[in-house]
């Protein structure tokens, strides 16, 4: 008797792909996120929907494509620091 793990895994559909390569578009934070609500339980087929729904240069626009750089926080949290009176 054949396991689960035996398997061939599904292939891909034609709408499974253009939702992937629109959140891929999106940038690492989106797809970031999405991962994240993968792994919190929500269906994959659900969360490729919801970011696929909002135009991929929305996220580009808005600064949210990518993670926040962290040298920028350092930069202006300390730069009161430097300032001299």
């Amino acid at each position: 008797m054949p396991s689960k793990d035996d398997e061939a895994p599904a292939k891909p559909t034609a709408r499974a792909q253009y939702l992937c390569e629109r959140l891929h578009a999106a940038g690492p934070r989106p797809t970031y996120e999405a991962l994240k609500e993968v792994a919190n339980g929500k269906d994959l087929e659900t969360v490729l929907e919801d970011y696929a729904r909002i135009p991929t240069s929305f996220y580009r626009l808005t600064g949210a494509s990518s993670f926040v750089k962290l040298s920028l926080i350092w930069k202006s949290t300390t730069s009161w620091l430097l300032q001299k009176k």
